[in-house]
Order: C-alpha cells, then structure tokens, then sequence
C-alpha cells in the first residue's frame, strides 16, 4: 500500500522551514524513527523521523524547498508491500496529483473542505517551495494589532488567508482561528478587522521602508539572501528598535578576586565549565529577585507592566549560523555549579544547530557578553518583550585607588539597556551597583 508522510508539528512558535538535507535514498527501506530529512527553520535545524516502517518511493520535496507543518514530503510503501503484485498501484499512486497527496486523510474521508481549505491546497504544492511571498519576513506587528502581516508569526494559517491579512493590514497572531487546531481562514481575518473597527481602532499601516538604490550603477553586486536566523534577527531588531525606547546605563566591576576564585576552582574540577559567563549568570538571576521591575514585560496596548514570577535567563551565543538565545530556566534556583553546566549544555545544542526551539523562548532578561571577542563595551538592544539587557565587554588593567593606595585592577565594563517606560535611569544604576557588590564578593554568589 502506498501512502505519504507528512511533515510533522515543527515545534511552537516555529511555522515553516527550509529543507536542508535529503538523508535517504529512493528505493531505500527505513524503519520508524530513522530521520528521513532535517529542516533548517529560524532557530534551529530539525530532525524528521520516519512514523513508521516503509520503503522511499518517491521524495515530494528537494533540498532548498520550504515547507509548511502538515505538507506532504515523501511517497512511501509498505516494507511488506514493496516488490509484490502491490506494484502497479503503487505507480498509479504516483502520477497522483500533488493537491491530493497534501490533502488530510480526515478531510479525504470526510469529503467536507471548505473554501479556504482547498484554497490552501492548491496553493501549496508539496514538490515546490512555499509561495515567495509567504516566505519573505516583513515587520513585526504594532501595539494596535494592524498593519502588514508577520511572516514570522507562529498563527497557523494557509496562503489565502495569509495573503488576505495583508492587503487588509492584519497581524494574524492577533487573530484567533476557528479552525482545526486554531487555524486561521478568511471569514477569521474579516470577523478580526469588524470587531477592531467597532471598537473604534483605526486600521493603520506598517511604516514602509525605503527603497534600495541601484547600488549596480557604481559596480557589480552579489546578492546573498538571509537564512532562517539571519531573517528571523533582522525582524526582531527592527521590532525592538521601534517597539522599545532605550537607554543605557554603565559602570566597571572590578573582577580580580572573582577571576582569582573562578581559577581555583576550574583547578580543583577541570571538568567544570565554570566561565564568567556562568558567574555573571548566576548573580543576573538572583538580582532579578531583588529587582523585580526588571524581571517583566510591558504590555503597550493595556499600558500595564506584566510582572513575572520565574526567573529565566537568555544567553546571546555566537553561532556558524547566527546569533542564538538559549534561554536558562529557573535561574536563580540553580547552584553555581549547575548553571554552569547547563549554559555549556545549552552553548554547545546551539553551536551544533540541535537546540529544542522551545529552550529559545521565554526569557525574562539577557545578557550578551563579547568580551572574548575583544570588544571594550557595547551597547546591546533589549530582546522585546523583555525590559532590560546586560551587555559585558572584554575586562581591562587599569589603576584603581583602593583604601587610598593606587592599585592595578581588572576591570570589567558592564552595560545595562533598558526600556525607559518601565525603568529608569536611577533604577539601572541600583542593580549595577547589585551586581558590582556581589561580584567582588565571590562567595555571594554560592549563596
């Protein structure tokens, strides 16, 4: 019996990815649980399992191709079947459409599709890539809820309703699906602008950016297209720039008995990943407990801080494919020694692009430390909807007076960014004081 397999839920938060790479063979025999293919999305690169034993008949997609959650992508026979009397109907089932292969098996045995749905369906052939136009990122959605569709958003929804948000100026994550498992179609998208414009919300278009000259008139050009992560950073940077007000507040820690603490211990247990990073790491989590303010998100529409009870901290990782934010949960729950090496667990999935997309979600403040790269200070963008963000740079010798003699010091350049509607200025300067405190004080930070 011939039958095709379908690109599994690729994780929350996570819409479309590219495939990257075709891992078996036509002909070939697999059994359930052998990855068939990976799929490179904006986080991470996926693994896809076989659901069940069979033998490949045909591949539905290439490499390169961009897939939907729920898209036909492989032909595939029973192993029992393959090479028997079967064999003609399986290669009647070949030359079956691709609008049948992608169609559900419940709506197939229900006959019941509704306009959108077919729709949808011949707009999404399983052996092409996704439509261009579905697959470009535009601006993240503003605080009213209108303006030109997220590409990027996690609103399961088909090209028609997609297409259809954006001539009338809908984010769909704003709107809630009545279909199955949420999914969105027109009639939703419609109901969505009706209800917005009775409550008196005027319909409002994204700021359209600015058109790139003709940069061939002076030279030759190369064209290099973003991938998943570098698309999926320029949306977030824009939204943050535009939804975020920023100031920065910044001061030195000098770090002389913390490095000198960190030393002795990476002696006595080699095996421990202890960076300054972790250390950094540990005292950033505690703080949010002595400042809670930092440790929320402001909701623009409400005008309402949203104050949070866990305490998770973003990692900003340097990646061959961009940069990651693995997210540390619980933070300030964890021993020194557990934060380390759940942050080395955590470098190393993303460094290998195998990272759960959901441990890249969900923080409440990051730190983003390039003194390894030599860097003296930053300026870092607050990772919305987070409010705040602790930029470290690479620690210098320098004299300091210490009990009114001049001593060589190592400093380390700390600096805070944070959203000026919710903190300000004389609020960041208090938890960098915190935080100066504490790190001078190693064992503060095994309490």
């Amino acid at each position: 019996m011939t039958q095709t397999w379908k690109i599994p839920a690729l994780g929350d938060g996570v819409s479309e990815g590219v495939v990257a790479q075709l891992l078996a063979e036509v002909g070939q025999s697999v059994a359930a649980g052998d990855t068939l293919l990976e799929i490179e999305t904006d986080k991470v690169v996926m693994e896809v399992p076989a659901p069940a034993d069979g033998v490949i008949e045909a591949w539905l997609v290439a490499v390169g191709d961009t897939l939907m959650e729920s898209t036909a992508f492989v032909r595939v026979t029973d192993s029992a079947a393959s090479g028997s009397a079967d064999e003609p109907a399986a290669a009647q089932a070949g030359e079956a459409s691709a609008d049948a292969l992608v169609r559900d098996d419940s709506t197939a045995a229900s006959g019941a599709v509704d306009a959108d749905a077919a729709e949808d369906l011949q707009a999404e052939p399983a052996a092409s890539a996704a439509p261009a136009e579905a697959s470009v990122p535009t601006p993240a959605p503003p605080a009213n809820g209108f303006g030109a569709a997220d590409e990027c958003s996690v609103a399961p929804a088909g090209p028609a309703a997609r297409r259809l948000a954006r001539e009338l100026g809908v984010v769909l994550a704003n709107v809630e699906g009545s279909g199955s498992r949420g999914r969105i179609s027109k009639d939703d998208i419609k109901r969505h602008v009706r209800e917005r414009r009775g409550t008196g919300q005027a319909l409002e278009a994204m700021p359209v950016t600015s058109e790139l000259p003709d940069l061939t008139q002076w030279g030759e050009v190369t064209r290099q297209p973003l991938d998943g992560i570098g698309r999926a950073v320029a949306v977030n940077m824009q939204r943050a720039w535009r939804e975020v007000p920023h100031a920065w507040v910044s001061r030195d820690v000098p770090i002389d008995a913390l490095e000198a603490a960190r030393r002795r211990l990476r002696a006595r247990d080699p095996d421990l990943p202890l960076t300054l990073t972790a250390l950094l790491t540990r005292a950033l989590a505690q703080a949010l407990r002595e400042f809670p303010r930092f440790n929320s998100a402001f909701d623009a529409q409400a005008q309402t801080l949203v104050l949070r009870e866990e305490v998770h901290v973003g990692v900003a990782v340097d990646t061959p494919r961009g940069l990651m934010v693995p997210v540390l949960r619980n933070a300030d729950r964890l021993s020194l020694r557990e934060t380390a090496t759940q942050l080395a667990r955590l470098a190393e999935q993303a460094r290998a692009g195998r990272l759960d997309p959901a441990l890249l979600r969900g923080g409440c403040i990051t730190i983003s430390n390039l003194g390894g790269l030599g860097a003296d200070a930053l300026l870092p963008m607050v990772n919305w909807p987070e409010v705040a963000i602790l930029g470290v740079g690479a620690a210098r010798r320098q004299p300091q007076l210490s009990d009114g003699q001049l001593v060589d010091a190592s400093l380390l350049p700390l600096t805070l960014g944070f959203d000026h509607r919710v903190i300000n200025g004389a609020d960041a300067a208090r938890l960098l004081g915190w935080l100066h405190d504490h790190l001078l004080e190693p064992l503060a930070l095994a309490l």
